[in-house]
């Protein structure tokens, strides 16, 4: 059971009113934008995107709504993705990208954003805390290292998480500004179990702690990067 803290936090990269992404050292090398409700790779090299047949319906023409399904906890569908294959990328050494808006309910207390065991009891994983970026593991001080910033209910933003295989280092960025920075040496954030969860509670609290929203896009770099904007 997680227990609230004060997390850890390293706050770099000021940010002052720029809003364009561009990327540094690193190939984007999968692109799932869910266009007309497609779940392939739109760079046409990577695995489809996994999601239960019965929430496709929550498919849109540029999107898809991770939601708390209503027979939750009962069936599968407490597990609503997407997945994707861990071969995606390099397990140690990479970036992931995502743009999503999250629901009110999701930025109060413990909801999973990324699960990189494939929904191991362990209860490992990217999280939201209290409306702020948070990673978790079994290993971590007080339970969890934490951003300083609060997410913005209903509003778009850009998460980004990177793991660098040479230094062990992970890192997690809001908006192009560095939250967190946590030393990995025992590979917590080491993708090795088979797939990715996005958006999905792992099976130590049977999905209570889902995560609600929209995701517009999801990117897949071959290596760790830092976001660099420009007006």
């Amino acid at each position: 059971m997680k227990r609230k803290f004060v997390g850890l936090s390293i706050v770099g990269l000021v940010m002052l009113g720029l809003t364009c992404l561009s990327v540094e050292a690193a190939v984007l090398k999968h692109y799932y934008t869910f266009n007309k409700k497609s779940l392939k790779d739109s760079r046409g090299n990577g695995a489809d995107l996994i999601i239960p047949v019965r929430l496709q319906q929550n498919l849109r023409n540029d999107g898809y709504y991770f939601l708390r399904p209503f027979d939750w906890p009962n069936t599968d569908l407490a597990f609503p993705g997407p997945a994707l294959s861990s071969q995606v990328l390099s397990s140690d050494n990479y970036a992931i990208e995502i743009r999503v808006k999250l629901n009110s309910s999701s930025l109060v207390w413990w909801h999973k954003l990324i699960d990189p065991w494939n929904l191991d009891p362990e209860d490992n994983g990217l999280y939201l805390f209290d409306g702020k970026l948070t990673y978790y593991h079994r290993g971590l001080p007080d339970f969890g290292i934490s951003g300083l910033d609060v997410i913005a209910p209903d509003t778009f933003v850009n998460i980004l998480i990177t793991r660098d295989a040479n230094s062990n280092l992970f890192r997690a960025y809001l908006n192009g500004i560095l939250q967190f920075e946590m030393p990995d040496p025992e590979g917590w954030a080491v993708f090795k179990r088979g797939l990715i969860w996005f958006f999905t509670d792992d099976y130590a609290t049977y999905g209570g702690e889902l995560v609600e929203g929209f995701v517009d896009w999801i990117k897949i770099y071959d290596g760790p990067f830092v976001p660099l904007y420009t007006p």
